[in-house]
């Protein structure tokens, strides 16, 4: 979408920059975030973007050699576990899941031994057969289409939210076309 709009506006350039931190828009020097967390801090215009849906998989070769989880509380000694770090930088080994058909939010917990602060780092690794990781959803589904992913306990889906922050003395129009856009 970047590349699209810079298309439409011949004269602007941005500055971007992708990192898995906190941020203070103030200290940091930033004007414009997209995040997935709530800030904190006072005097920013927040918008949600979207929420997105992740799923648990592996390779059909994990499951030949390991077996496939059938609880939300599977044992970390007999499955290897990828997990996530956060972007205050501690780890998430609590995801809430929602049962797509019940609706019910619940808690899965599990002690991971290796853990990325990016899904797409885990990728190769759940791919190759040698464990199990949460993904995005939408970047899996070629691999699970052409048959190089199953997804674990299919019923369960983990959610996360995007929003656009500003600073609220942001107001050029660069920041304002950029932010409609």
């Amino acid at each position: 979408y970047l590349a699209e709009f810079l298309s439409e506006n011949p004269d602007i350039i941005l500055e971007v920059f992708y990192l898995n931190q906190e941020l203070d828009l103030v200290s940091d020097f930033f004007d414009l975030v997209v995040i997935n967390y709530m800030p904190t801090q006072q005097a920013v215009k927040i918008k949600k973007l979207a929420t997105l849906s992740f799923g648990f998989y592996c390779a059909p070769s994990y499951i030949e050699k390991y077996g496939e989880p059938t609880s939300l509380l599977t044992s970390s000694e007999k499955h290897l576990f990828l997990g996530s770090i956060k972007d205050n930088l501690t780890i998430m080994n609590v995801y809430p899941v929602r049962n797509i058909a019940t609706g019910e939010v619940i808690n899965l917990k599990y002690q991971a031994r290796l853990y990325f602060n990016s899904a797409a780092h885990s990728i190769p690794i759940i791919k190759n057969g040698y464990a199990i990781a949460p993904a995005l959803m939408s970047s899996v589904e070629k691999m699970i289409a052409r048959g190089e992913l199953v997804q674990i306990l299919p019923n369960y889906r983990a959610e996360l939210s995007y929003y656009l922050v500003k600073l609220n003395t942001t107001n050029s129009v660069i920041f304002n076309k950029l932010t409609n856009f």
